[in-house]
């Protein structure tokens, strides 16, 4: 409740001698979130910013929100090459760039039905081309 990241949770719970029943001398930051998490207890996250974005510049979750769609996809995007994307100057997110008709272009990629870029699309055989022989 009042708002401290697992890592200070552990933290205290350690300064206060206190010790998980298995295994371990102190409490780490994986127990504490479990711990947590098994009481549906949350913990404010402390996300920094990216930095900031330019015009027609996304976070992966801005771009997710505005297409509606999770932000799994927008990274299975990023990975396939079907956005442009770079990494921010913190080498750890992404900036994906995408104007007015790009994002148009996504919208219709996200409405695709599931499935539709494994599918190998049938095309009818060629006709036979005719042998030297048939041409006299």
């Amino acid at each position: 409740a009042a708002g401290h990241t697992a890592r200070q949770i552990a933290d205290a719970l350690n300064a206060d001698g206190l010790r998980p029943p298995k295994r371990t001398n102190r409490f780490g930051v994986e127990q504490v979130r479990t711990i947590l998490h098994q009481r549906g207890i949350r913990t404010q996250h402390h996300n920094t910013p990216v930095t900031v974005l330019a015009e027609h510049e996304w976070s992966v979750a801005g771009l997710a929100a505005a297409l509606r769609m999770p932000t799994a996809t927008a990274y299975t995007w990023i990975y396939r090459g079907w956005v442009t994307a770079h990494r921010a100057s913190d080498d750890k997110h992404w900036i994906i760039t995408a104007d007015p008709t790009e994002l148009d272009r996504l919208r219709q990629l996200r409405d695709r039905p599931p499935g539709y870029h494994q599918h190998r699309r049938w095309n009818p055989p060629n006709p036979p081309e005719p042998s030297q022989g048939d041409q006299e």
